[in-house]
């Protein structure tokens, strides 16, 4: 028996969401992309600015010859609240049964959110980056980094 390890080929559906100045950069496609591609594009992405997140992503895919179908690009506001909110949950296990319920058919989720609000007497902020993959059993792993802060 080879070392080498098989990975699931089932095509999968694929969400990114990017977050910050009240903007909410969305993408979603379905796909069959190996765990190692993943990575690369998620690395790949690392300095590149939140609104250009979907031209990148589809740009690596084409670029890659990675198997995509249905690539949709969404832009909507995205309220300061709502980001210090899931901020202050995400730490807390019970809070993915909320966030499994929003994702709803994805089976590979990516989000970074990054928020700041600034006024004369204070000055708030929050990230937090989230990623959930099928296990294929119709469980998830949810893997979370959240921080906060207030001066």
């Amino acid at each position: 028996m080879s070392g080498k390890i098989m990975e699931c080929t089932k095509t999968q559906n694929y969400r990114l969401d990017f977050g910050t100045d009240g903007k909410l950069y969305t993408v979603t496609f379905t796909g069959n992309i190996p765990q190692a591609e993943l990575k690369k594009l998620l690395s790949a992405l690392k300095n590149c600015l939140y609104e250009k997140m979907p031209e990148a992503i589809l740009l690596y895919l084409k670029q890659r010859h990675l198997e995509y179908a249905s690539y949709n690009s969404t832009e909507i506001p995205l309220g300061k609240e709502r980001v210090f909110g899931w901020a202050d949950h995400l730490p807390n296990a019970k809070t993915f049964e909320k966030v499994d319920r929003n994702l709803e058919n994805a089976d590979f989720y990516y989000a970074v959110m990054d928020c700041q609000k600034s006024t004369q007497t204070y000055n708030m902020g929050c990230y937090f980056a989230v990623t959930r993959k099928s296990l294929g059993n119709g469980a998830f792993q949810h893997n979370v980094i959240a921080q906060s802060f207030l001066s």
